[in-house]
């Protein structure tokens, strides 16, 4: 009888290592690629050049975290690597790639730093040229840093296309990168394209970007996302204004330019070491970008069926969203096409199991509750539904947010805004709504209301017309000492308006009496109080002999006389 043997010691060859690495990639299993190197040599088997660069593929295919790329250089220079030119030119132009060029330059310096020592004649003479060149092109710029090239190759010097990227690594120019073209004999490819167009846009010449990217149309190279990504953000961000219909039609067909571009390759498929610097497709910047600025736009009718688009795509890409705030765009998109309440609590039902991009946080949840509160169907009575509205808030604590006062605050703001406007006729229900929310509040354990939402609260009551929920909120934060300026405006704005001169005197009295200052806004407050409520003749004697008595920073202004007058007019 044959006993089973234990296998004897089993060593991977460095090609094991590496097909084991690629596999990890292919799994999604990306966050044990560095440890896993770092215990290779466990095996006999130290990392070489050729395994950094799988790490690196990966790395980039993202826009690249700094703080990676000095844990592999730490890897590195643990595992006695030696200095590789091809490498340092890896770890330049994946980051300007991406427009990161003070990255590129911070990590190259701190590779040749670390690494350098390790380096053979060779190379080290070309890092020497490099940086020749490097400085030429700081001091003179372009064309003098071609002059230089062209001399050194009299002793040698090769240039490559990383000569092309250290030399427009600032430009923004077609004409230069031709001449540096034709000088050198170097094809530029579409990283110098794409350093160009960033450089353009960060200038904020965006029409000279959108040139730069139609001249790289012509000249048939595929364009990739790191290439359309800067123009399509610049296109639709706007310090000022909202971007307009023009500018984003114009980012939609740069989008359709780059899915046709990259139809021919399976986005669902691994990539490979070879696609280090080559485009996959639209990738989720692209998408947030583009779901963000639909979901802001006005024109709800257009858009709609263009972001359920974007959507199909994302989902046929299998790519994942990182920025919840791009959810939240198309939600708030998606909810203002709805025809009720209930279609819109149904979009956001729907929207949320698509499993699309990560839950939504706090902020995100916000934009979407404060755009479902402020939904209008066309007719005068549509308040916010409060039950739907809760249970969004019921689905934001279930994913481990946080509720906040703000919540509350977004809710009674639109409702204090609805009721400026409403009919009589309609105000039951607005008083219904106020007051469950109101309810809601006081039964939340997890928020405890500050002054502000308290003062939010009252002025909604106040606006509604509920003096006598408005000042039983004011009770409340009188005898608890929670009450501000805010809140003396707000209780004196609805005795006025509730014709209830004796409480707005008593509140002043029991102020005074605990020794509250009132503020410049506090006294004309009072003053229109006193005003509304027929008494202009105290109202000029307090601004006359009262307001401002011992106080340095409050005194009779524009608005005590606007007030005054305009009462005294009618």
């Amino acid at each position: 009888m044959t006993l089973p043997q234990k296998p004897s010691n089993f060593s991977p060859t460095l090609m094991q290592w590496h097909w084991f690495l690629e596999h990890c990639i292919e799994v999604g299993e990306v966050g044990i690629l560095l440890p896993t190197v770092m215990k290779m040599h466990r095996s006999g088997r130290r990392p070489t050049n050729e395994t950094f660069k799988i790490l690196l593929a990966v790395l980039f295919q993202t826009a690249p975290h700094i703080k990676n790329f000095y844990e592999i250089i730490d890897a590195m220079q643990r595992a006695r690597v030696p200095y590789d030119g091809v490498m340092a030119n890896i770890l330049y132009e994946g980051f300007a790639k991406h427009q990161l060029f003070e990255h590129a330059e911070e990590i190259t310096s701190t590779y040749k730093e670390r690494i350098g020592s390790i380096v053979r004649s060779q190379s080290r003479q070309t890092w020497e040229w490099d940086d020749k060149i490097i400085r030429q092109v700081g001091r003179k710029g372009v064309r003098p840093a071609v002059s230089l090239c062209l001399k050194l190759m009299d002793e040698g010097y090769t240039p490559s296309r990383h000569t092309l990227t250290v030399i427009l690594k600032d430009s923004q120019n077609v004409e230069q990168l031709r001449y540096v073209e034709k000088n050198l004999g170097v094809e530029a490819d579409l990283l110098h394209w794409s350093m160009l167009i960033g450089n353009a846009v960060r200038a904020g010449r965006v029409y000279t970007a959108l040139s730069i990217y139609d001249e790289v149309k012509v000249t048939g190279l595929r364009i990739d996302t790191p290439l359309v990504h800067p123009i399509i953000s610049a296109l639709c961000h706007s310090t000022l204004k909202q971007p307009d219909d023009a500018a984003i039609d114009r980012a939609l067909d740069i989008y359709k330019d780059l899915v046709h571009a990259t139809s021919d390759i399976d986005p669902t498929q691994p990539s490979t070491n070879d696609s280090l610097f080559h485009s996959r497709g639209p990738d989720a910047n692209v998408y947030n970008v583009l779901l963000k600025t639909l979901g802001s736009s006005s024109n709800v009718q257009k858009y709609y069926p263009i972001a359920l688009s974007l959507l199909e795509d994302i989902q046929a890409r299998e790519v994942t969203l990182d920025n919840p705030m791009a959810i939240a765009a198309v939600l708030t998109l998606l909810m203002r096409c709805s025809s009720s309440f209930t279609e819109a609590f149904d979009v956001y039902k729907r929207m949320c199991r698509r499993h699309i991009g990560p839950k939504l946080d706090a902020k995100a949840y916000a934009a979407v509750l404060n755009e479902f509160c402020k939904l209008s169907f066309g007719n005068e009575s549509d308040l916010p539904s409060v039950w739907h509205y809760f249970e969004i808030v019921k689905d934001m604590r279930a994913a481990g947010n946080e509720i906040s006062v703000e919540v509350y605050t977004i809710l009674l703001r639109q409702l204090a805004v609805l009721a400026s406007g409403m009919s009589d006729q309609s105000k039951d229900n607005l008083l219904a709504a106020i007051r469950r929310v109101h309810n809601h509040l006081t039964l939340d354990p997890s928020v405890s209301p500050d002054t502000a939402l308290w003062n939010q609260l009252m002025d909604t009551y106040q606006r509604a017309g509920c003096f006598a929920e408005a000042y039983r909120v004011w009770e409340s934060v009188y005898v608890s000492g929670s009450f501000d300026h805010v809140s003396v405006n707000i209780i004196l704005d609805a005795c006025g308006f509730a014709g209830a001169w004796q409480t707005a005197m008593q509140i002043c009295m029991n102020l005074s009496k605990l020794g509250f200052t009132f503020s410049q806004k506090n006294w004309n407050a009072w003053l229109e109080c006193m005003c509304r409520l027929g008494k202009l003749n105290e109202a000029v004697k307090a601004a006359c002999l009262e307001m401002g008595k011992d106080q340095k920073d409050v005194a009779p202004d524009i608005e005590s006389v606007r007030i005054l007058v305009s009462f005294a007019s009618r």
